[in-house]
């Protein structure tokens, strides 16, 4: 779920025309590439290691198979966590590019106005 998420915030990123997710994108490349890696990967990790976890468990090393899967879980959350913070972000770039085009549809003709 965390994984098929993070898929739509990275297209939501990258596929932006505006000038500012360019600006931000050309600013912040090497942590934005860190970033939507990271939030791609880890729920695919942590799917994986869960399918390592059932295997254990199957295999009746229980003990091992309870830290695997408890580990699995921290690296999900982790990187619903990570997702989310990386949502807010981009949100805040979409809300301010919105504030500049209806501050600049919002100027009045003063001959409108008055005339």
């Amino acid at each position: 779920m965390v994984g098929g998420f993070a898929g739509v915030v990275v297209v939501f990123g990258l596929s932006s025309d505006d000038e500012r997710f360019r600006k931000v994108r050309l600013k912040a490349a090497t942590s934005l590439q860190r970033n939507w890696t990271s939030v791609v990967t880890t729920p695919l990790v942590a799917a994986f290691g869960a399918l390592v976890a059932a295997t254990l468990a199957r295999a009746t090393w229980i003990d091992g198979a309870a830290w695997v899967l408890e580990l699995c879980v921290l690296l999900a959350a982790h990187g619903a966590v990570r997702l989310v913070v990386v949502l807010f972000e981009l949100v805040k770039v979409v809300h301010n590019s919105d504030l500049a085009t209806q501050r600049s549809s919002d100027t009045a003709d003063t001959d409108d106005v008055l005339g």
